[in-house]
Parts: C-alpha cells; sequence; structure tokens
C-alpha cells in the first residue's frame, strides 16, 4: 500500500506523521472528518476516528 504522506501529501490538509507509519488530521467537525475519509477512499492502513 502506499504511504500516508504519499496519499496526503498534495491534499492542503495539515497533518502530521508519525515515525510507525501513522498519520493525523486535524479537523473541525464529524462532517469534516467524514469528507476527509471520503476524500481518501480505500486507506492504507486502518482508520481510527476519535
Amino acid at each position: 500500500g502506499r504511504r500516508w504522506r504519499e496519499v496526503l501529501g498534495d491534499s492542503g490538509l495539515r497533518v502530521r506523521y508519525y515515525a510507525d507509519g501513522a498519520a493525523r488530521i486535524t479537523v473541525g467537525d464529524r462532517a469534516s472528518t467524514l469528507a476527509v475519509l471520503s476524500a481518501l477512499g480505500k486507506a492504507p492502513q486502518a482508520v481510527q476516528v476519535r
């Protein structure tokens, strides 16, 4: 699969990348969170929404 940096690199989103391959995307509310997940389509790793 592709790494998060490859998937999100040119997206314009504020993303924090971690050494273990994880990424954190900060968004305003649940609707915008769902929009980001929808835009990603199939994610390279399990996506965790908190």
